[in-house]
């Protein structure tokens, strides 16, 4: 006999006008290297479960594509499964184009890992390993320029000394993630209940579950 399964098809449609820092616009061929490298085994990523449930991609324009998947595959967060993009016109400092480098290199590749192009808000300006990261305005962010000109990000390991710049000003915004749950939350409710700091208590990041194996024979 036969057996009738629903095929999920999903349709991707981008805002135009999206350009790369450099000020290149976005292209279908940016999507197509998406899809090619990240559903690529020798790409190094830890999952192909989602690209091994695709049956086709047909990639339409600029701003569009569709993905079809096998008969059966019905992804509930399917609005989240974006193939993404990548510079395909992005000229590497050994003289190659982004989009004919094997999958197998990306991981070692500078501009990769290192100083990535971005169609975002900001752009990777300074990365100090270890210490910090400097973000400034992209001047071709398709929104327009953002208000704060710059943000840098600074990694600090002891959550006390977090803290006490935070207290100091000499730090502007410190997450939860650095806080973890130890004395040194308590310090910044207190700060915040005397008004030297603004101090906001937000659900946990972490995302607990059950899941249960309906699949059964």
């Amino acid at each position: 006999g036969t057996v009738k399964m629903k095929q999920l098809t999903v349709t991707d449609k981008w805002i135009s006008g999206i350009k790369w820092e450099d000020g290149e616009p976005l292209k279908k061929a940016d999507f197509e290297l998406a899809y090619k490298i990240n559903c690529d085994p020798a790409s190094g990523a830890t999952s192909l479960t989602f690209c091994n449930s695709i049956a086709k991609v047909d990639f339409t324009s600029d701003t569009e594509y569709t993905v079809t998947f096998h008969p059966g595959v019905q992804w509930p967060t399917y609005f989240t499964g974006s193939l993404g993009y990548y510079p395909s016109h992005q000229v590497l400092s050994d003289g190659r184009k982004l989009a004919d480098v094997p999958a197998a290199e990306w991981q070692t590749l500078p501009e990769i890992i290192e100083r990535p192009l971005s169609t975002g808000p900001y752009v990777l300006k300074e990365w100090v390993k270890g210490q910090s990261m400097t973000f400034e305005a992209n001047p071709n962010y398709y929104k327009g320029e953002v208000k704060i000109k710059r943000v840098i990000i600074k990694f600090i390991a002891d959550t006390n000394q977090a803290v006490a710049q935070l207290l100091t000003g000499e730090v502007d915004v410190l997450g939860s993630e650095t806080l973890g749950a130890g004395a040194e939350v308590q310090t910044v409710i207190e700060a915040g209940k005397e008004g030297k700091i603004q101090a906001f208590v937000v659900a946990s990041p972490t995302w607990e579950h059950i899941d249960m194996n309906l699949f059964t024979k």
